[in-house]
């Protein structure tokens, strides 16, 4: 059994079944003293693009939104591991060939650059695969 992740957030806009949600993330450093110094805390307002099919929502309405939590990690992995793999492998490959340093340094960051315009090309395959739900 999946676990689900939800969040409370509110619809900021209607249009063509799709409902735009604005979501208050606050993160634990809300209650760390040092907050105000520190360049990671504070909470921030996201934006959702969600589809829906029933229901009567307007802009204002409080609603909550569900993801697995399964699919979250998976993004992390697409976004950060994958990438980091990537460039782990790339760079003694590439070094071992007889390249010289900033050589194989430019060969695996121009293969990172292919791969985050591959991410984007196929944005609209991976809005398919992770998906959030009203409840």
């Amino acid at each position: 059994m999946s676990k689900t992740i939800t969040y409370r957030g509110v619809v900021t806009k209607v249009h063509s079944g799709i409902l735009q949600i604005e979501i208050h993330d606050e993160t634990a450093c809300d209650a760390c003293s040092a907050q105000k110094s520190c360049c990671m805390s504070g909470a921030r307002e996201k934006r959702m693009d969600i589809p829906f099919t029933s229901g009567d929502y307007r802009p204002g309405d409080t609603v909550t939104v569900a993801g697995k939590a399964s699919t979250g990690l998976w993004a992390v992995c697409i976004a950060f591991v994958l990438p980091m793999a990537l460039m782990a492998v790339l760079l003694p490959v590439a070094s071992s060939m007889g390249l010289h340093e900033h050589q194989a340094a430019f060969v695996s960051l121009a293969a990172l650059v292919l791969y985050y315009l591959g991410i984007y090309l196929f944005r609209n395959k991976f809005k398919q695969t992770f998906t959030f739900t009203i409840q």
